[in-house]
């Protein structure tokens, strides 16, 4: 559910994943202030912890600004429930961050909440925010990055809304 302080710890089974997703939405209750952390988030496998800032993510989109390694939203030092976590990821809602996991790891751990200076400075404006770690979404052609392959494959550009691509292969394909 919404968040509005503090923090929540997660623990989450990933066995067999390929793709993580860490997705941060607003509560839908119209607050503006929607700063998110992921903080410690960390990989854990037979052998050993993996910190999930030391991997390169495949995309990563924020409602505002960009998301950050070791920031919150706006820049500043990472700040959760009172505490300055060691490193984590500073984001805005709605926010994805999607990895691909290295093979071999079981359990996915972070404390999640909005970053103080959000709660701080959002009396007037508000924060809540929800978070969802999701696995092996579907791609879909808008979360995908276009490259020239797939362009020249007949892949349309987000703008156009196709409804079947031809069948006839044309001289490039």
């Amino acid at each position: 559910g919404p968040i509005n302080s503090g923090s929540q710890a997660l623990d989450v089974d990933v066995t067999g994943i390929d793709t993580l997703w860490l997705v941060v939405t607003d509560a839908g209750d119209g607050r503006h202030h929607d700063w998110a952390d992921w903080a410690e988030p960390t990989l854990h496998g037979p052998d050993g912890e993996l910190r999930l800032t030391e991997l390169d993510w495949l995309s990563a989109k924020s409602g505002h600004k960009e998301v950050q390694r070791d920031k919150n939203a706006v820049g500043n030092p990472l700040s959760l429930a009172g505490e300055r976590p060691a490193f984590g990821l500073g984001t805005h809602a709605d926010s994805a961050i999607v990895y691909r996991l290295p093979p071999g790891y079981t359990r996915f751990t972070a404390t999640v909440g909005p970053d103080d200076e959000a709660v701080a400075g959002g009396n007037d404006r508000g924060h809540s925010v929800e978070f969802h770690v999701l696995a092996d979404l579907p791609v879909r052609a808008v979360t995908a990055v276009s490259d020239p392959l797939t362009r020249a494959l007949g892949r349309p550009n987000r703008e156009q809304v196709v409804t079947r691509r031809q069948s006839v292969a044309t001289t490039l394909q």
